[in-house]
């Protein structure tokens, strides 16, 4: 048996538009391996594990802003800063947010990011 990959990181074309109507073009993007173990050592520092050993989130606060700042890139190729992010409505960083999950193979939910920053 033989594995065959590519190494082109994976894109998604994103079309955003402003209360006017005017669109702006971006492109969320597969992130390198460093730059997702550096995302998944940020989650671990928001977690904390209860006496039953379970994890949870204690600070939610950026959490899919951080993510999608990581992976969403505007038509010049520069990132969109975490704060920008952060100023959008929550549909639509939740929505960018889960499409970065998938492109990364990190899981559907904040519990499964959680439980692999544990194993990373």
């Amino acid at each position: 048996m033989s594995l065959k990959f590519n190494l082109v990181a994976s894109t998604i074309p994103v079309l955003l538009e402003n209360g006017n109507g005017q669109p702006s073009e971006y492109e969320l993007r597969e992130m390198t391996a460093s730059v997702r173990d550096k995302y998944l050592d940020g989650v671990k520092e928001r977690v904390q594990v209860g006496a039953d050993g379970k994890p949870s989130v204690k600070k939610f606060d950026g959490m899919q802003a951080d993510l999608v700042s990581r992976c969403l890139f505007q038509k010049d190729g520069t990132a969109v800063p975490t704060k920008t992010i952060q100023e959008w409505p929550s549909s639509v960083v939740s929505s960018l947010f889960s499409e970065a999950q998938k492109i990364n193979q990190l899981g559907g939910t904040e519990k499964e990011i959680v439980d692999a920053s544990k194993n990373g």
